[in-house]
């Protein structure tokens, strides 16, 4: 149980941190087949099970029922050292974000761009269709960051407290994918650093929209990720790559920003430090964030995992 507690305390400490994937360091830990397994078995059949027993007041039964299907025993260890992860670590990143941005984006590209070897490594064999994915999904993704709808983040907030429930179903989507960071697209989004603040603060009505789209993600797309990931698995592996490649752009560290308002900046373009003396901090950031992710990799080949099929 400790034992499962503390993997589920690492995957809930990298989905936090944008850059770092839950499902990534579940695969390195050897779980991550298991739990996509119960992430396509949570579905509204097997939940009108659940509640049709206990409406029933076949409590016993309805408790049993949960356990095979949904295998507590395994699934509630992990989720508790996960959540105990993300409650105890985003005062902690919240606080560096606030007052040490440039580094703590430079620490987040490195991040991210060794990351990429995941889903590459796992799509095999590269031809001109995978290529081709991966360039589409790297123009995607560019084409929505110089969006105005990327310039101008007041049009995702437009929308209100749906923001967040809709966050955390694309969050809850994309961490099931090793290699690719649900934290990361929502910073994408523009509402993870309000999700991080809810969170440090115990905003209990953010934090409640979030979980209920999380819910929502997984039993919406768990099963459509599978199938992806079992039919398509390379093509798919490569498009995550690509949208990992494109989004770098808005962890660079030196961005030349605006004043709109009181509370609003917008990016108004990409520079480069004024000096070695300047820059040479921030690539202090970016080769500890890079060697990280190399050392969960080195630790991946030597278990073998590398060469398994997740699916």
């Amino acid at each position: 149980m400790w034992k499962l507690f503390l993997k589920g305390f690492g995957i809930g400490a990298a989905s936090i941190v944008p850059g770092l994937s839950g499902g990534t360091i579940a695969l390195i830990m050897g779980i991550y087949a298991r739990l996509i397994g119960i992430a396509g078995n949570i579905d509204h059949r097997t939940l009108a099970g659940f509640v049709r027993l206990a409406g029933r007041g076949h409590f016993g039964r309805a408790f049993e029922y949960a356990v095979q299907t949904w295998q507590l025993h395994f699934l509630i260890p992990i989720g508790a050292g996960a959540l105990v992860a993300i409650f105890s670590t985003a005062s902690l990143i919240n606080f560096a974000i606030s007052n040490y941005r440039g580094f703590v984006y430079s620490f987040f590209f490195g991040l991210v761009l060794v990351s990429i070897y995941y889903p590459l490594k796992r799509a095999g064999n590269i031809r001109f269709k995978e290529v081709l994915v991966f360039c589409l999904a790297c123009a995607l993704i560019l084409l929505a960051q110089l969006s105005p709808l990327w310039s101008d983040l007041q049009g995702f907030s437009n929308i209100g407290a749906l923001r967040f429930f809709l966050g955390g179903a694309v969050a809850m989507a994309t961490m099931l994918l090793p290699g690719f960071s649900g934290s990361f697209m929502l910073v994408v989004m523009g509402v993870y650093f309000e999700i991080l603040t809810a969170v440090a603060s115990m905003d209990l009505k953010v934090i409640s929209l979030v979980a209920l789209g999380c819910v929502f993600g997984l039993i919406s797309l768990a099963k459509v990720i599978r199938f992806l990931l079992t039919n398509f698995y390379s093509t798919t592996m490569c498009f995550l790559a690509g949208l990992m490649f494109g989004s770098l752009s808005a962890l660079w560290p030196f961005q030349k920003e605006v004043q709109i308002n009181e509370d609003k900046l917008i990016t108004a373009g990409y520079i480069l430090p004024e000096s070695l003396a300047q820059g040479w901090p921030y690539f202090l950031c970016f080769v500890t964030g890079a060697g990280l992710v190399f050392l969960f990799i080195l630790m991946d080949i030597k278990t073998g995992r590398h060469k398994k099929d997740v699916t």
